[in-house]
């Protein structure tokens, strides 16, 4: 049931984030427009904030799924670009209320394990401590994220197709030498040639 709850106060939210910023709306306006009363919103989450938190880590688990692998992220990524275009109105009243940090931020979390999964195979046989594989993991975090966030701004000019195959054939091949070029850098301070 709470689960449920949630998500009429998400779909609500959304409703609401089509016609006004986030700014503009209230708790009362999300809670009559899913038929629940104010305390339960409170139950349920501290602030309109935190309910915009939970819809983009649900919005993005959703379209990333649970078979996201490091093989098909492309799919989930297609996905999440998909949805993002498809709820145009929604998610740039969400990004102009919440700021591009705060969005920036909520999209890290959600794709922070998979840009690992893909740093770890690509450096199989290196000699990475674990810091420095997050640090590349974070580098094409921030990349794809960027790219995306500017396309929102930019009006959705790439279809999703387009904009997915340029992100996947920049971290396939980027990455790899990203990494090698590292691992050789790594050796030569190791030796004391750098």
């Amino acid at each position: 049931m709470s689960t449920l709850t949630k998500r009429a106060m998400a779909d609500s939210l959304r409703r609401l984030l089509n016609e006004k910023p986030l700014d503009r709306i209230t708790v009362s306006e999300i809670t009559d427009g899913c038929g629940v009363r104010r305390n339960t919103f409170y139950y349920h989450f501290h602030d309109v904030y935190e309910l915009c938190d939970w819809i983009i880590e649900q919005d993005l688990r959703t379209a990333m799924r649970e078979d996201a692998s490091v093989d098909n992220w492309k799919d989930g990524l297609y996905r999440i670009l998909v949805r993002i275009r498809d709820n145009s109105s929604y998610m740039e009243n969400l990004l102009n209320s919440l700021g591009r940090e705060k969005v920036t931020y909520s999209l890290c979390q959600m794709t922070q394990g998979m840009m690992l999964k893909l740093v770890e195979l690509n450096s199989e046989g290196m000699h990475f401590e674990e810091d420095r594989k997050a640090f590349f993991a974070k580098f094409f975090q921030y990349a794809v994220i960027g790219m995306i966030l500017d396309w929102i701004i930019g009006g959705y000019e790439l279809t999703p197709e387009v904009l997915v195959c340029r992100l996947y054939v920049m971290v396939n091949s980027a990455l790899p030498a990203m990494l090698s070029g590292m691992d050789g850098a790594l050796e030569e301070v190791r030796q004391g040639r750098f």
